[in-house]
C-alpha cells in the first residue's frame, strides 16, 4: 500500500543560525561516530525541522532506513511537510 504525502500547508522554512549550527554539528557527529546523539530542545525550537535536515544530510552519504515516531497526531503532518520542503539555508 503506497503512502501518500499531503501537500505542504506552509511556506519553506529558513533555518535560524543556531539551527544550522546544530544541524551541521549533529550531522558531522553521526557521520563520523558510531555513538548515538540526542537532540533535546524546548518546544518551538524547531526540533522536527532540524532532525529532518540532519537525516537528509545522512541519507546523502549513505543508504539509510529511518523510522520516525511521534507522540502526537499533529506532528505527523508537520513531519510530512518538513520532508517535502526543499532545504533553504541562510
Amino acid at each position: 500500500m503506497p503512502f501518500e504525502f499531503i501537500t505542504p500547508q506552509t511556506a519553506t522554512v529558513v533555518e535560524e543560525k543556531f539551527q544550522s549550527e546544530i544541524i551541521e554539528a549533529m550531522s558531522k557527529h553521526l557521520l563520523n561516530s558510531s555513538l548515538p546523539a540526542l537532540l533535546r530542545a524546548p518546544t518551538g525550537s524547531g526540533k522536527t525541522l532540524m532532525m529532518g535536515r540532519i537525516l537528509e544530510k545522512l541519507c546523502q552519504q549513505d543508504k539509510i532506513l529511518w523510522l520516525w515516531f511521534v507522540p502526537f497526531v499533529h506532528l505527523v503532518q508537520q513531519t510530512e511537510e518538513e520532508i517535502k520542503q526543499p532545504t533553504v539555508t541562510v
